[in-house]
């Protein structure tokens, strides 16, 4: 229970083969928008705690496995924290950015206003917000695409060899 709201669930979810620790803020949405700021922003400092934590076990490790395990469980931790802070994914920092901006249904709102101004549409007077969002959200998921196929085509060979080439061209 924090800011007086009680948690209604927590508990640890898998996804893609990755366990994470996870807890319902429904509540929260009822709260000032300081409040509802930090309560997003809880997520990735644990993330960056954790990470930290085992980054520090590893400098003081020997080398060998534990080490190894306390390197890789940091990495997560860090690679967790960058993808929940990342406001063009519905995470933690898509959330802090919506109540930063004041800009409810954000990632919709911005959608539109992008597919608005391409088809030559004059939308109705909105915040210049939204179509800077919706560019960078365009811009992302090119990049995205672009990052896996030259993964992709760098690591064909390798890949062929565990799957199909069927399944490595899709």
């Amino acid at each position: 229970e924090s800011f007086g709201r009680p948690v209604s669930r927590a508990g640890i979810k898998v996804a893609l083969v990755f366990p994470y620790v996870f807890v319902d803020t429904t509540d929260a949405w009822f709260e000032p928008r300081r409040r509802r700021i930090l309560i997003s922003l809880a997520g990735p400092a644990s993330d960056i705690v954790l990470g930290g934590a085992f980054a520090l076990g590893c400098l003081l490790a020997a080398p060998g496995n534990l080490r190894d395990v306390f390197f890789q469980v940091a990495f997560g931790g860090y690679v967790g924290a960058l993808f929940n802070l990342n406001p063009l994914l519905e995470r933690d920092g898509y959330h802090v950015l919506v109540d930063l901006l004041r800009e409810p249904g954000l990632r919709r709102r911005a959608s539109q206003r992008l597919s608005d101004v391409l088809a030559g549409r004059a939308p109705a007077r909105q915040s210049g917000h939204l179509l800077i969002y919706g560019l960078a959200s365009l811009c992302w998921s090119a990049l995205t695409v672009a990052f896996a196929v030259v993964l992709s085509l760098r690591y064909y060979h390798q890949l062929v060899a565990l799957a199909p080439a069927a399944l490595v061209w899709t």
